[in-house]
């Protein structure tokens, strides 16, 4: 793995984009090395938890609270409406087939917006102020 990309910095190409590389490379091995389990005590903590860098939250970001992993993980909360939280951007997808009760709500933006605010706001409510 990384003495494969250290081997291979001395080529051209990857001497342009070597540290970005390199940088994700080392990412994605913390992700698969120390991911975040959900143990039976619902305490969400990462796998491999004695031998895990201290940075650790510079790769996974902020913390939720330990029970909003166990909602999510109950499926009782929707991990789109969490992606909000943490970008701040909210996407909607086109459903796969077009109705009239769709239309209304595209049309009725304020419909729309109404329920977004809702759901937001239940879950923001239960979380730290960094969210």
């Amino acid at each position: 793995g990384l003495s494969a990309i250290q081997n291979s910095l001395d080529h051209q190409k990857m001497l342009n984009t070597g540290s970005d590389y390199r940088l994700g490379f080392l990412k994605a091995r913390v992700l698969v090395r120390h991911h975040i389990i959900l143990d039976t005590n619902c305490n969400c903590e990462p796998l491999n938890k004695e031998e895990c860098p201290m940075d650790l939250y510079e790769v996974f970001g902020p913390k939720f609270p330990n029970s909003v992993y166990f909602f999510l993980s109950q499926g009782a909360v929707s991990p789109l409406l969490l992606q909000v939280l943490v970008s701040g951007i909210f996407l909607e997808t086109a459903p796969l087939v077009d109705s009239i009760e769709y239309r209304y709500m595209v049309n009725n933006d304020q419909v729309l917006m109404d329920l977004r605010e809702q759901s937001l706001s239940i879950v923001a409510n239960s979380l730290n102020n960094h969210f």
